[in-house]
């Protein structure tokens, strides 16, 4: 009799049996493919469920952020930016993340829109560091969000305000 070892990833036998078992492991393990294909199905479908479509007040934000960084953009580097779905996607995120921020410091009762807005103003005028100044883009800027953050409350705890940086237009 021939004998067959089903082994998983580590090497390590996971069946060790005989020709007249196998096709009571073979379903087996078919049958448990078929659960965990069933759960992953129910899972994507739950995540498609909670998946919103956008306000009109976030559709408003995005696009007034969108504008401000387009303008900005032109001024640092002088040509028009090239605008992606990555783009739009990262800019979600973006707001998303100085959304949190702006709650954290005032509350939800006091977030608006045009905190966010100006977050994303201050965010945008308060970048020094020269890589992402030479490679100025919305992915870039999100992925650097925390520190980017840091450097602006550095910045307003040693001048003990972050007016300056609001009283400045944003082509300046």
């Amino acid at each position: 009799m021939r004998q067959i070892t089903i082994y998983i990833h580590d090497n390590s036998p996971l069946y060790n049996l005989s020709n007249s078992d196998t096709g009571k492991v073979l379903k087996h393990l078919i049958g448990e493919k078929t659960e965990l294909t069933e759960e992953l199905k129910k899972v994507s479908e739950g995540l498609k469920e909670k998946r919103k479509p956008p306000t009109k007040e976030e559709k408003e934000l995005r696009a007034k952020c969108k504008t401000i960084f387009i303008e900005h953009y032109k001024s640092l580097v002088g040509s028009e930016y090239y605008w992606t779905p990555k783009d739009a996607v990262q800019l979600i995120e973006l707001t998303n993340k100085i959304k949190f921020k702006v709650k954290e410091k005032f509350g939800e009762q006091q977030l608006s829109n045009d905190k966010i807005q100006l977050g994303f103003e201050t965010i945008l005028k308060s970048i020094t560091d020269k890589w992402l100044l030479s490679n100025f883009s919305i992915p870039n800027i999100n992925s650097k969000f925390n520190e980017i953050f840091t450097q602006v409350k550095n910045a307003a705890a040693e001048s003990g305000s972050i007016k300056n940086l609001r009283s400045q237009p944003i082509n300046s």
